[in-house]
C-alpha cells in the first residue's frame, strides 16, 4: 500500500512532505461552487485538489482509434484460434 501511495503521489505531483490520503469525497456543483455532500475528518483549512469523474474514459481520439484497432485484431486472433494460455505467459514473464 505504501508503494501505491508513493506512485500515486509521484503521478499527481505531490511533494514528499505531503501526505497521500486514500479517501474519496463526493461533491456537487451549486451556483458555480463545489459543495461537499458529507462531513469529512480533514482538519480545518486543509487544501484539496478535486478531479472530476469522467463517465467514459480519458482517451483522446488517436488513442481510442488505436484501442479499437487492437480489439479488432484481437478478436480476429481469437476467431482464428491464435490464443496463448495466460499461465504460459505468466510463467515466461516470471522466468525473466
Amino acid at each position: 500500500m505504501k508503494l501505491l501511495a508513493s506512485a500515486a503521489s509521484a503521478l499527481l505531483g505531490v511533494t514528499r512532505s505531503a501526505r497521500f490520503f486514500n479517501m474519496s469525497i463526493k461533491a456537487h456543483v451549486r451556483d458555480g461552487r463545489l459543495v461537499v455532500d458529507e462531513p469529512t475528518d480533514l482538519p480545518e483549512g486543509t487544501v484539496i485538489e478535486l478531479l472530476p469523474l469522467d463517465p467514459g474514459d480519458w482517451l483522446d481520439d488517436e488513442d481510442r482509434t488505436a484501442l479499437c484497432e487492437a480489439l479488432v485484431m484481437s478478436e480476429a486472433d481469437v476467431s482464428a484460434g491464435r490464443l496463448v494460455d495466460a499461465d504460459e505467459v505468466l510463467k515466461e514473464l516470471r522466468s525473466r
